[in-house]
């Protein structure tokens, strides 16, 4: 991959206008109404992350407990054992994957009705067997509702806008949970992040993996866009 791939990929038109929606989801966010509208976009996020880890923890052995998603958007995953670098730093890389995957899928030869249908039925099997807390459950059955309704229903058009627009709320919600991430490492208070976790485990200041996981996004981002466009 070049730099001329990466620059004709970005400069797309449909391109651009992912740009767009991510510069007015921007906007809408400083609207406390309609941020009321993001609010299931951003417990996807939530949820993505929390699964990442429930995944990285069965590739490295641990024995899972349970997962708990509240409504202030934040979630825990619970475990036996001590967990390792991998699980630790697959809740931020794989979100991230995720949402570069979704990119893929909107220029995919899969029907955008078929794949919005797909993620939400494996969206609500991932609930019912790894979520444990009664909100969280609820909410993650809702969502996969929600993408299934939309995957059955919308014309093929109004499904590859819930699509994109889906992916790259992903992306946003990933990018925000990063930034604070960085704040939380830079203020030096004490917190029980994902970073701090991993300074534990390695002796590497929390910052460093706030940031490097931030410049990963960032290339994973890069890296979707431009084999999906070029």
């Amino acid at each position: 991959m070049t730099f001329t791939d990466v620059w004709m990929a970005w400069s797309r038109a449909d391109v651009l206008m992912i740009v767009a929606i991510g510069f007015v989801t921007l906007l809408l966010r400083q609207v406390p109404l309609l941020r009321l509208v993001l609010y299931p976009f951003w417990l996807f996020n939530t949820f993505i992350h929390e699964f990442a880890h429930v995944f990285a923890l069965g590739f490295t052995g641990r024995r899972f407990r349970g997962l708990v998603v509240d409504p202030n958007r934040s979630g825990s995953t619970h475990f036996v054992g001590r967990q390792g670098c991998i699980g630790v730093s697959a809740g931020y890389v794989g979100t991230a994957l995720f949402g570069g995957f979704l990119i893929m899928l909107t220029t995919a030869d899969l029907s955008p009705r078929a794949a919005l249908l797909l993620i939400g039925v494996l969206f609500g099997v991932l609930c019912i067997c790894f979520v444990s807390n009664c909100f969280g459950l609820l909410a993650g059955l809702c969502i996969a509702v929600g993408l299934c309704v939309a995957g059955s229903y919308l014309p093929e058009e109004q499904a590859a806008l819930v699509l994109l627009f889906l992916a790259v709320q992903t992306i946003l919600a990933s990018f925000d949970s990063l930034f604070v991430l960085v704040r939380i490492a830079c203020s030096g208070q004490p917190h029980q992040s994902d970073a701090e976790i991993m300074e534990d485990l390695t002796a590497i200041p929390a910052l460093f993996w706030a940031v490097a996981w931030c410049v990963l996004a960032v290339l994973i981002l890069v890296w979707s866009v431009t084999v999906a466009y070029r």
